[in-house]
């Protein structure tokens, strides 16, 4: 089996560390948790009758300025997840100057954007944030939507890089 690191990124409170729950234990709550340095969480993806990946999820603590990021935790990352709050312009009005940052420090490796919090914000306002801003996916941590669904698209990448 494979194992791949995988860094979920964003600002403090965006829903990086209820996001990695809800995937990998399968629960949410509404109680807010800062996260301090990294947590690290593993989940074993099967892709298809033969063929899973074990990935490594290092949620790490949220920075408004994505240059702040203790760049040891993305060392050896094979790919990551930016995460922006649908209900706060700032986590997303600035994406494309923080892709920028982490890419520099990220290279070449395969990520998807995400606003989370839809069940938070009418869905055509976030929709057109989603079009904006060129989000990969819209997701709610309290209610699951599309939460698995971004992750196994980081599977997959990662397992067609192997092949």
């Amino acid at each position: 089996m494979i194992k791949k690191k995988v860094v979920i990124l964003g600002h403090f409170g965006v829903g990086k560390t209820s996001l990695t729950n809800r995937y990998v234990h399968k629960l949410f709550s509404d109680k807010y948790l800062t996260t301090i340095g990294v947590t690290i969480y593993k989940k074993v993806v099967e892709l298809n009758a033969s063929d899973s990946i074990q990935m490594i999820l290092w949620d790490i603590a949220g920075e408004q300025d994505m240059s702040l990021i203790n760049h040891k935790y993305l060392k050896g990352a094979h790919a990551f997840v930016y995460v922006v709050d649908l209900t706060r312009e700032e986590t997303f009005v600035a994406l494309e100057e923080d892709l920028i940052k982490l890419k520099t420090h990220l290279s070449d490796i395969p990520y998807v954007t995400v606003g989370n919090k839809l069940d938070l914000i009418d869905e055509s306002l976030a929709l057109s944030i989603k079009d904006t801003y060129q989000l990969d996916f819209l997701s709610s941590a309290k209610t699951g939507k599309n939460v698995d669904n971004f992750f196994f698209k980081i599977s997959k990448d990662l397992h067609e890089e192997v092949k």
